[in-house]
C-alpha cells in the first residue's frame, strides 16, 4: 500500500473512498501540515495508480486489516485516523478490531448502518457481478453528462471539481484491467455486515472522535452522524454546510479548521 507523508507533529492517517486516492485529500493536508504529519494512503478502490496482488484481501475487512498494519508501522505511538465516503468504513473497521491504535477518529461523511453501499451508487455491486461490467462503468464515466448524474458522482460533489482530478480519478482503471479486477473484487466483497457489526462496536470506542459531516440528507444522510454520535460515549457532530458527500474537495478549508480544532482541543497531551 502506498503511503505519502507531508509535515511532522502529531499524526494524522487519512483514508479516501470508492473511484478516488489520495489526491483526494491534495486540499485539505497542506491546511493542515504545518502542524501536524499528515499521512494519506493509497488504497485499491479503483483509483490506484498500482494494482495489488492477485491474491489481496479486498473485502472491506481485509483494507481495514492492511490499514491496521500501515498504522502498526507507521504510528505505532498512535494516531488520529481520518476516514472519509468508504474510507469511512474502514476507519470504524480499524477502530472496532485495534482501538489501541487509534488516540482518535474522525468520519467525516461515510457509510454508516445500512448505507453502504448507498443506496446512488449501490447499482455498481450489480454492474460488478456482470462480465464487462466494470469496464462499462468506468468508460461511461469519462462522459461529463454521465458523471453529473445522481446514480455516478452528482451527489457526490456540490462544486466543480478541476480535470486534473478527474483524470486522477478515473484514469487508472479506464486503462489498467488489473486496476479494474481490483475494483470489482472490492465491490463483490461489499456487505452491510461490516456497517452494522461495526455501529455496534462503536459503543465501546472510548476515543475522542469527531463527525464532521455535510449537512445534507444526499448520501450519507446527517442523521446517521447524530445516530452514531449518540451511541458512542465521546463523540460530536460538527455539520460542514454547502457540501455533499466528498467534503474534502467541497470544503477542504472547513474539514481542516474542523480537524484542527479537535486535535488541540479533545486528543491526550501525551499525542
Amino acid at each position: 500500500m502506498t503511503c505519502y507523508e507531508r509535515g511532522a507533529g502529531p499524526t494524522l492517517v487519512f483514508l479516501h473512498g470508492l473511484l478516488v486516492n489520495a489526491e483526494l485529500w491534495s486540499a485539505t493536508v497542506p491546511l493542515l501540515a504545518d502542524t501536524h504529519r499528515c499521512v494519506t494512503l493509497e488504497l485499491p478502490l479503483g483509483a490506484h495508480p498500482v494494482p495489488a496482488p492477485p491474491d489481496a484481501d479486498l473485502t472491506p475487512g481485509g483494507i481495514a486489516a492492511a490499514v491496521t498494519e500501515v498504522l502498526r508501522e507507521r504510528a505505532p505511538e498512535g494516531s488520529v485516523l481520518v476516514g472519509n465516503d468508504t474510507g469511512g468504513v474502514f476507519a470504524q473497521l480499524v477502530a472496532t478490531t485495534s482501538p489501541e491504535l487509534l488516540l482518535g477518529l474522525v468520519l467525516a461523511s461515510c457509510d454508516a448502518y445500512d448505507n453502504f453501499l448507498p443506496w446512488a451508487v449501490r447499482h455498481a455491486q450489480l454492474t460488478a457481478r456482470v462480465r464487462g461490467g466494470v469496464w462499462l462503468m468506468v468508460q461511461a464515466l469519462r462522459l461529463r453528462l454521465v458523471r453529473d448524474l445522481p446514480v455516478a458522482c452528482g451527489w457526490l460533489v456540490k462544486h466543480p471539481v478541476d480535470a486534473r482530478l478527474w483524470q486522477s480519478f478515473l484514469g487508472p482503471a479506464r486503462v489498467d484491467p488489473e486496476v479494474r479486477r481490483d475494483l470489482g473484487k472490492f465491490l463483490r466483497g461489499v456487505s452491510r455486515g461490516d456497517t452494522r457489526r461495526a455501529a455496534r462496536e462503536l459503543r465501546d470506542f472510548k476515543q475522542p472522535t469527531l463527525l464532521p459531516w455535510a449537512d445534507t440528507n444526499r448520501v450519507f444522510p446527517v442523521a446517521h452522524a447524530h445516530r452514531l454520535a449518540a451511541a458512542m460515549p465521546n463523540a460530536r457532530v460538527r455539520p460542514i454546510p454547502d457540501s455533499y458527500a466528498l467534503v474534502p474537495l467541497d470544503q477542504p478549508e472547513a474539514l481542516a479548521r474542523e480537524i484542527r480544532a479537535y486535535v488541540a482541543k479533545h486528543v491526550p497531551p501525551a499525542f
